[in-house]
């Protein structure tokens, strides 16, 4: 347990042996536009969208929806505060045409650029400490889709 944990090196460090690690999604895009969450050094653009043509930065990607679901032993559960859509009893869906599931949704998941013009992922809210935040997805297995018409010049 203690390769590569922080005790491993600091014996007054309280150490994270027998926690399970946490995973969430971000995507990263080079649209366009000044946002109240980035560094001034990245408000006009990322490195990766340095050069790149207009087109580029106001036609993509083109996102439906974006889901995270956490397998329970026996099924994957949708988790609704680490996905980004429309969500329903039925579970989650979006039209990046019809203008409804991420489109309408992702602002809440903006988050810092810098190396891409923008992100976007789930966290706490500001002011909010964040372990009242998403909870992420945990071992044994987890499974994020990302439902887009075209997602190029961006990360996942």
């Amino acid at each position: 347990c203690r390769y590569g944990n922080p005790t491993m090196f600091d014996a007054a460090h309280v150490g994270c042996c027998g926690l399970k690690p946490h995973f969430n999604w971000v995507v990263a895009t080079c649209e366009e536009g000044k946002h109240e969450h980035q560094q001034k050094r990245s408000a006009e653009h990322g490195q990766f969208c340095d050069g790149l043509p207009s087109c580029v930065k106001s036609g993509a990607p083109k996102i439906n929806y974006v889901a995270a679901y956490q397998f329970d032993g026996e099924h994957f559960v949708l988790m609704d505060d680490s996905s980004a859509g429309d969500l329903s009893e039925s579970g989650i869906s979006g039209n990046y045409w019809s203008g409804t599931g991420w489109t309408p949704k992702k602002e809440a998941f903006r988050w810092p650029g810098g190396d891409w013009t923008t992100k976007y992922a789930p966290h706490a809210r500001e002011g909010t400490p964040g372990h009242h935040g998403p909870r992420g997805l945990t071992p044994p297995a987890g499974l994020w889709v990302l439902s887009a018409e075209n997602f190029y010049y961006g990360a996942f």
